[in-house]
């Protein structure tokens, strides 16, 4: 009887051991897709897949941010010299499964696209 309780206490303690390994193994942390420091101090221009006008979202200081198992692109909308942007300076944040392509430019690189014309760099 005294054995019998061992082995079910060893297994017990297999059991145990086996689900802390797999928590454990789950708790690392997924890296983004692409490496974040590719995007700091710059505005970064995302062109997206199924937009209805051929979609593209502007978004400075990109970083990642993990929803479950999906990757999304977040950070601040530029001022791209428009005074009527409803959406300039907001918070902005797009899927990145939707993303076709990106452009990063550094901000003098933007501020000369927008302010001083296309082809100004």
């Amino acid at each position: 009887m005294k054995s019998r309780s061992m082995m079910v206490g060893l297994a017990g303690a297999v059991v145990l051991a086996a689900a802390l390994m797999s928590l454990d193994a789950g708790a690392e942390e997924a890296k983004p897709p692409v490496d974040p420091g590719k995007f700091k101090d710059k505005v970064t221009l995302f062109y997206l897949h199924g937009s209805f006008d051929g979609g593209s979202v502007m978004i400075r200081d990109a970083r990642f941010e993990q929803v479950h198992d999906r990757w999304f692109v977040t950070g601040t909308s530029p001022d791209a010299g428009d005074p009527d942007d409803w959406a300039r300076d907001s918070e902005a944040g797009i899927d990145w499964q939707r993303v076709e392509s990106f452009y990063v430019f550094t901000e003098e690189q933007f501020q000369q696209q927008v302010f001083e014309g296309p082809g100004a760099i």
